[in-house]
């Protein structure tokens, strides 16, 4: 839950607005609207990477739908980019 409490606090930092929900255990996820985009990432003992503390993210502008083994870094780029459809251009304005 390290990094998904770490999303959280990026999350809040870039002002992207955010609902905490529950899969297998309390707030072991986040559901995202940005940029009309729905974003889901979770963090969980059956996701992929959540037995290592990672994340996984599932987003429509993501080519194979899912994502996993990411760090919450990893995550805020592929949001503030839409998994490199926006130029990096604006991902250099994030705070990480």
């Amino acid at each position: 839950m390290k990094e998904l409490n770490k999303l959280r606090e990026l999350l809040e930092k870039n002002n992207i607005d955010y609902t905490n929900k529950s899969i297998i255990g309390e707030n072991d996820g986040i559901d995202i609207d940005y940029k009309d985009y729905e974003i889901s990432v979770i963090s969980h003992p059956f996701s992929y990477g959540g037995n290592r503390g990672l994340l996984e993210i599932m987003a429509s502008f993501i080519e194979n739908e899912v994502k996993g083994y990411l760090t919450a870094e990893e995550v805020m780029k592929e949001i503030k980019t839409l998994g490199g459809l926006l130029q990096s251009e604006q991902s250099r304005a994030l705070e990480y």
